[in-house]
């Protein structure tokens, strides 16, 4: 068990890692006009992998044991690194001097960054709320489905596995949707889009009303990707280049830190006012977030500015193959 814990938490550090890594890569690997597709492309992999992953695990394990269909995702993350090594991107983005100071000095870089401009700090605000009320719904869902409203688990399954379907559609939907109405005006319909769906899932109840969680959660998930994909965009074309990494780490800090907080909030909620209850406060909370953009100045623009004042600065070359 104890062998067991350590490579988890391991896996769980590289992990972190390597998203910190592939979110500030990928702008450094695309020229500012093609980020949106590759943002979309990207999503679009890791929504199917999400759907079809746990499905195909478990026939792997069931065909060939627990222990070989371990073994086997292992060599997939081989694959992966092998594929990794064969980028080139060309010369490195300058260094700011603050990662000559320690890892301290760049991670207050970071978010002093994020302070200074106002749309990050309305995007990060947004997300970080929402993503608090998002892990507590997401914490219940399962209870909520089998104990409250009766499901079974073949149900559930359905259920959860429809609605994952948004996932893939809005990121295949994305770059169209930015096309038609500029990336600022897109960002702020997808999300106050969410609103009403989102109360959808408390809504939810025995039979037919089961369709009403799956409906709500298709469109939550189909919108929230629209505006991942926007906002990974943004921050990839208007962050420089050699800021990118930490902004990104400070970001997903105070996003995911949140996300830990809610799930816990969730559960202690539940507890003390039932499930439904719970499912309902979180789920106002999460509608509220997503009218936030009404509040600045994002009502107004059609496209959000596509450069930082130092990222012409920066080094942005083609992707290419090594030899």
């Amino acid at each position: 068990m104890g062998m067991l814990l350590a490579a988890a938490l391991l896996a769980g550090i590289a992990r972190v890692i390597f998203d910190l890594a592939y979110n500030a890569f990928l702008p450094h690997l695309l020229a500012p006009e093609d980020l949106l597709e590759g943002n979309s492309k990207l999503q679009t992999s890791a929504a199917a992998a999400e759907l079809a992953g746990p499905g195909l695990g478990g026939l792997l394990a069931q065909a060939v044991g627990a222990v070989c269909g371990i073994l086997i995702d292992a060599l997939t993350f081989l694959v992966s690194a092998a594929c990794l090594a064969g980028l080139r991107a060309g010369p490195e983005p300058r260094r700011s001097r603050a990662g000559d100071l320690g890892v301290f000095r760049q991670i207050a870089e970071g978010f002093g960054f994020i302070r200074r401009e106002s749309f990050l700090v309305a995007m990060t605000a947004m997300a970080a709320i929402g993503n608090f009320a998002m892990l507590g719904l997401t914490a219940l869902r399962i209870v909520y489905l089998v104990r409250t409203e009766g499901a079974s688990p073949g149900t559930v399954g359905l259920v959860i596995g429809a609605s994952s379907l948004g996932g893939i559609l809005g990121a295949v939907l994305a770059s169209r949707i930015v096309r038609r109405f500029g990336n600022a005006r897109a960002y702020l319909v997808s999300n106050i889009a969410i609103a009403p769906f989102i109360l959808l899932l408390p809504a939810a109840g025995p039979g037919w009303r089961l369709s009403l969680f799956a409906a709500g959660s298709f469109v939550v998930l189909t919108a929230s990707t629209v505006s991942n994909i926007i906002t990974a965009t943004f921050r990839g074309n208007y962050v420089p280049v050699h800021l990118l990494g930490r902004v990104t780490a400070s970001s997903r800090f105070l996003v995911f830190g949140t996300g830990a907080l809610g799930a816990v909030t969730g559960g202690a909620l539940a507890t003390a006012f039932g499930i439904r209850t719970a499912m309902w406060a979180l789920a106002v909370l999460f509608a509220f977030t997503r009218t936030l953009p009404l509040a600045t100045s994002i009502r107004t623009l059609p496209d959000f500015p596509a450069y930082g004042a130092d990222k012409t600065n920066d080094a942005k070359p083609g992707i290419r193959a090594s030899p």
